[in-house]
């Protein structure tokens, strides 16, 4: 008999947080993302370099629920937004934007890249912007265009974004000044919504979700590697439906992968598990749990967008 998906969903957090005993991060409190006194539409966030958070936030979603007379719709709009907030949760700026961001990214010089609809911004540390672009697609086609993940390396930037023909998701390559866009991998899959792109050095590193590995890729898309398996306990491979769903590469090379579950792995460069570091309560279902870790590897943020927050994780003996 197959479990309701209540029972389910209650079993994978039950797993997950049982998974906690022995690892070397423990939950702090969340940061939860606002909109005048409400849960924000909050879509990503990333680390910038002055280790604030940046949230991207805004759009429109409509919710559906059973009333005594039957089903009702309640649509929530907000205006398109990245929030600033400090490490301790403190709103410290809002930037407003033109376009619904969808992604967002902060390179080491300071900038913050953001896209969404097929459309791209670079902001300076105060929220000025400073140029635009777009992906090569048609005005009408753009709209529809969702723009999954941003990196940017010292002379060039890396969108992921769906297939501006077809289904399925392809990465763009542009110059730092939003010039001269052009696939350089395309015909990939993502699951429920979600294609992470990252980059270590000169290459794409992929959260390649539904082959359930991470792949690595050069600047012109020619795999050069990958690593992790479907595993139904885990372990050095990745559980559930479709994980990992997200990736965060660090300057060693070492990837934090999160999965839709909660769960956070850290990997050496090559694919070697060093460890379940931590997990957050998510309710796995495909979830978008965007992922960073500070530096010195002493906080790891997750994105829980269901909840409007950011799950913060704190190295055991650490100052929270």
């Amino acid at each position: 008999m197959n479990a309701p998906p209540r029972l389910l969903s209650a079993a994978l957090i039950l797993l997950a947080t049982s998974a906690c005993i022995g690892q070397e991060y423990v939950a702090a409190a969340p940061i939860k993302i606002t909109w005048q006194n409400q849960k924000a539409l909050f879509s990503s966030f990333c680390l910038d370099a002055k280790g604030n958070l940046l949230a991207a936030c805004g759009g429109r979603k409509t919710v559906s629920s059973v009333t005594a007379t039957g089903r009702a719709a309640k649509t929530r709009q907000q205006p398109p937004q990245i929030r600033v907030y400090s490490p301790q949760g403190e709103n410290l700026a809002n930037w407003d934007l033109d376009f619904m961001p969808q992604a967002v990214h902060a390179s080491a010089d300071g900038k913050v890249w953001a896209g969404g609809e097929g459309q791209l911004a670079v902001y300076d540390q105060a929220g000025k912007k400073v140029a635009t672009g777009r992906l090569d697609v048609s005005q009408k086609r753009a709209a529809w265009i969702r723009i999954s993940g941003i990196a940017v390396n010292a002379r060039e930037v890396f969108v992921g974004a769906s297939a501006s023909f077809g289904t399925g998701y392809e990465v763009w390559r542009l110059g730092l000044d939003l010039a001269d866009p052009k696939v350089v991998l395309a015909g990939q899959r993502g699951c429920c919504g979600q294609f992470d792109i990252q980059l270590r050095g000169e290459d794409l590193v992929v959260a390649d979700n539904t082959k359930h590995r991470v792949a690595v890729y050069d600047r012109d898309g020619k795999e050069l590697g990958s690593f992790g398996s479907r595993s139904r306990d885990g372990g050095d491979g990745f559980g559930g439906c479709c994980n990992p769903m997200n990736t965060c590469v660090m300057a060693d090379g070492e990837v934090y992968t999160a999965e839709s579950e909660g769960i956070v792995k850290r990997f050496t460069r090559d694919g070697k598990l060093l460890g379940n570091v931590g997990t957050i309560a998510l309710d796995g279902a495909c979830a978008h749990p965007a992922i960073e870790v500070t530096p010195d590897r002493e906080r790891i943020y997750v994105a829980d967008t269901v909840n409007a927050a950011i799950a913060v994780l704190v190295r055991k003996g650490a100052d929270r």
